[in-house]
């Protein structure tokens, strides 16, 4: 379904024509089906589990497993980030500008069936190098593993744009996916830290523990990814009479004043939740004493993530999602000082709210839909990929600049890898851990307020794309 319009150029949008069957782009009707919606969430718990697991013990390992310093580990967090970011960007025109026999994204998560799981194993394999080696090894298989995460990641969050113009379709299938994505995440993080003790022999700091349960998780990121690929249906294939170039995208989207103030606003929200989360361990450990608290506080988190996808699809036919938006930041700060009072049930109870309160990150799958189509309606432009590389690439930064901040900060607060850690450095600890993060969501609730895209101007816009059509 494309648009003439006097004197404005064609609008790229998916147009169902009928393909040939089997290629897994169907029609209109057909697409939103149960097989979809299996395929959306298996793809999903693929590339979920190396997310969360490298996002809970990526820190740890590097400076406790692999003996990496604070310091060099802080370079590569920067570095191996900064490249990725760079190349989100890169997958967005790749699919803008190719498509295949099965549509514009399915493909890419056939690809990383294959390079996802091979490169996270080799992450957690030990290898007998050491010194300046070890590091340069271990960066470029960062960087690798983050690139190819990026391939699965990106359609992840581009594939509601081609269910349905509605916008609380799109939400209801985002809800779905992420009801699965929290459900797995609550396994894994209830699992993970007792697994690595059990392969390595009541050592959290066991490379063979690591290794193992990277080589468990792998076969379950390739499961996920091939059979979501099997699975998942596209609407269409993109075919507008007039290709819109890549310039042109950019213009588009960076001259969207809505996307660049969300986008801000949730790389500023993951980068203090993902540094922070990079946190626990180091925080159970040493300021609770306790590592086997390091599963109980993850896992306390998952469950509450578990909830938002349920009623949040529901708040958002009254609330916008912009103000749903605030409150996440309001409540994660709220739950981060629950942690700082020192009390474990208090922190058990920071944390399940920590996770409840996690919905920004389900809301910017439906806000980049009518983003998406606030830019469609003003300039008959829907550059998919590269509004879709702008949030993965708030996520890089964010991952980036999170966690190499915080353990930066870590460092300055005194602590010393596998020693014991004086009062004050404890102190500091918490500060950085608890107290700053609270801090900083002020700040991002702030920016949340300043887009403007109500309820009411998401339906207008959704009125005018149905009658254009």
């Amino acid at each position: 379904m494309t648009e003439k319009t006097q004197g404005a150029k064609v609008s790229r949008v998916y147009r169902t024509k009928g393909p040939p069957k089997g290629n897994g782009v169907s029609e209109t009707k057909a697409a939103f089906n149960y097989r979809s919606i299996l395929g959306y969430c298996l793809g999903a718990i693929g590339g979920v589990c190396s997310y969360n697991f490298l996002s809970n013990y990526g820190n740890f390992y590097f400076t406790d497993v692999l003996k990496i310093a604070n310091s060099a580990v802080v370079v590569i967090m920067l570095v191996v980030r900064i490249f990725d970011a760079a190349f989100a960007p890169v997958m967005g025109v790749m699919i803008d500008k190719f498509t295949s026999r099965w549509g514009r994204m399915r493909h890419w998560w056939l690809i990383g069936s294959i390079a996802v799981p091979a490169f996270f194993l080799l992450l957690l394999m030990p290898l007998p190098i050491s010194g300046i080696t070890r590091i340069l090894f271990y960066t470029i298989i960062y960087l690798l593993w983050n690139a190819a995460y990026t391939m699965v990641s990106i359609p992840e969050q581009l594939f509601p744009n081609v269910i349905s113009r509605s916008n609380q379709e799109r939400m209801k299938f985002i809800s779905v996916k992420s009801v699965c994505s929290s459900l797995t995440g609550a396994v894994l993080n209830s699992v993970a830290m007792p697994m690595i003790l059990f392969f390595g022999s009541g050592e959290a700091s066991s490379a063979r523990g690591f290794f193992l349960v990277g080589l468990v998780l792998s076969a379950v990121i390739v499961t996920g990814l091939f059979l979501g690929f099997l699975n998942i249906r596209e609407v269409g294939v993109c075919e507008a009479e007039e290709k819109v170039s890549l310039r042109e995208s950019l213009r588009v989207a960076m001259t969207s004043r809505n996307l660049m103030i969300f986008t801000i606003a949730l790389s500023l929200f993951l980068g203090i939740y993902i540094g922070r989360m990079s946190m626990v361990a180091y925080y159970c450990i040493y300021n609770l004493g306790s590592a086997g608290s390091v599963s109980m506080m993850v896992a306390a988190m998952s469950v509450g993530s578990f909830f938002p996808a349920l009623f949040v699809p529901i708040l958002c036919r009254w609330v916008s999602k912009r103000t749903l938006a605030a409150l996440s930041t309001i409540g994660v700060g709220v739950s981060c000082l629950m942690v700082a009072v020192g009390n474990f049930y208090m922190a058990v109870a920071g944390m399940l709210l920590y996770g409840l309160f996690n919905w920004f990150p389900i809301l910017s799958y439906g806000m980049i839909c009518e983003l998406l189509d606030e830019m469609e309606v003003k300039t008959h432009s829907r550059p998919i990929g590269i509004a879709g590389s702008f949030i993965s690439m708030a996520n890089k930064i964010a991952a980036a600049a999170g966690c190499a901040i915080f353990l930066a900060l870590l460092g300055l607060s005194g602590y010393a890898a596998g020693e014991t850690q004086s009062a004050e450095t404890l102190r500091n600890m918490n500060l950085v851990i608890n107290i700053l993060p609270a801090a900083g969501m002020v700040l991002a609730c702030i920016l949340c307020m300043r887009v403007k895209l109500t309820n009411k101007d998401a339906r207008r816009n959704e009125d005018t794309l149905m009658r254009r059509e």
